[in-house]
Formats: C-alpha cells, sequence, structure tokens
C-alpha cells in the first residue's frame, strides 16, 4: 500500500495591507504596534512609510500525509486548506522576525 503525501505550499502577503496585519495579530496574538516596532517602516521609495516586512504560512493543497521529521510513521493526516506555521519575515532577506511580547 503506498501512501498519498500532502502538497504544502508557502503563501505570504504584505504587512501593509489591512487583512494581512489583522491576520498576523490574530494568529500571533500580537498587537499593531508589537508588530510596527518589530518590523519597521519603509523610509525611501513608493512605500515610504507602509510596514516592511511580510507573513508568511503553508497552506495545504492537497490533503494526505505530512511527514513531521526523520523515521518510520513519524507523521500526521492533513486535509485541504489546512493552514499553520504563522510567521514574519523580513521583506529583504525572508528571514523570521523574532517578536516578544512586553
Amino acid at each position: 500500500m503506498t501512501a498519498t503525501y500532502a502538497r504544502v505550499m508557502i503563501r505570504f502577503g504584505y504587512l501593509n495591507e489591512p487583512f494581512i496585519l489583522d491576520l498576523a495579530c490574530q494568529k500571533l496574538d500580537l498587537s499593531q504596534e508589537e508588530i510596527t516596532e518589530a518590523v519597521g517602516v519603509y523610509s525611501r521609495g513608493k512605500r515610504k512609510g507602509q510596514l516592511r516586512g511580510n507573513l508568511m504560512w503553508l497552506k495545504v493543497e492537497n490533503g494526505g500525509w505530512l511527514k513531521d521529521g526523520p523515521g518510520y510513521m513519524n507523521g500526521h493526516v492533513v486535509r485541504p486548506g489546512t493552514t499553520f506555521d504563522y510567521k514574519i519575515v523580513d521583506a529583504w532577506t525572508n528571514e523570521t522576525i523574532q517578536i516578544t511580547k512586553l
């Protein structure tokens, strides 16, 4: 018997969009002020005064088995449309930005 593996896609949105900023606040349990302080704003160019970061998450396109790590039977079944692993990344380098709650 062969396993059907899940297909997971990386999705992202710019934090300067109100919907994405509200989604980041909801999923990461942070306030808009904490996010603004962590990512900063653009100082030049067409996005001057807007937030610099992106919200990145994983979305399951086709459901199936998703491995969690190495080894036999190390994983779980996921359904299509499931989203997980939300994080804020730098818009230029795609490095994860660590935000500590005050």
